[in-house]
């Protein structure tokens, strides 16, 4: 909760931050060879933040 209020009224930022985040840590594992599937990391990092839909 502290990133969304953090970056309250930017979500296009926040998901940039956390996609970084997500690939230094895709790049970690991938060092580790701990064959984490991105899906999963995806699912970690980014799929809860909220995604304002235009319709």
């Amino acid at each position: 909760m502290l990133l969304l209020a953090q970056y309250h009224g930017n979500m296009p930022g926040l998901l940039v931050y956390l996609v970084t985040l997500r690939e230094e840590a895709a790049e970690q594992l991938a060092e580790l060879g701990s064959g984490t599937p991105l899906a999963s990391l995806h699912k970690r990092f980014t799929d809860w933040v909220p995604v304002r839909r235009s319709t």
